[in-house]
């Protein structure tokens, strides 16, 4: 298993719910749930950012990134220092900043998952 499958394991089993109930509070259908808990698909980054909002857990713990903190209940937010700086403040909302953020965080985790 994955870690982000292994992760999404971990918060079923805190948060005590049940498959079907944990596929209901993320507004998927138990099958979708299952094949991502068993590496038979890649979820997509506002699935990975539901479960982060829906449970509160850190995005970059959830994913397993090397710089993720210990907590997993923190979330930090999106700070000047770690957005790309070809991105024009001004231009962006701090909404859309964090999405781009957490898009870069999963397509390197891809990566890593293929082993490139």
């Amino acid at each position: 298993m994955s870690v982000f499958s292994n992760n999404l394991e971990t918060i079923r089993e805190e948060m005590g719910l049940n498959y079907e109930e944990f596929a209901n509070k993320l507004n998927i259908n138990r099958t979708t749930l299952w094949r991502y808990m068993k590496d038979q698909r890649q979820p997509d980054i506002s699935f990975a950012v539901n479960v982060s909002t829906t449970f509160g857990i850190n995005l970059d713990w959830l994913l397993g990134t090397p710089f993720a903190p210990n907590d997993k209940y923190h979330n930090p937010k999106l700070t000047e220092k770690s957005t790309n700086k070809d991105f024009n403040k001004e231009e962006w909302t701090e909404d859309e900043l964090l999405e781009i953020e957490l898009y870069k965080k999963l397509l390197l985790e891809k990566r890593k998952l293929k082993g490139c």
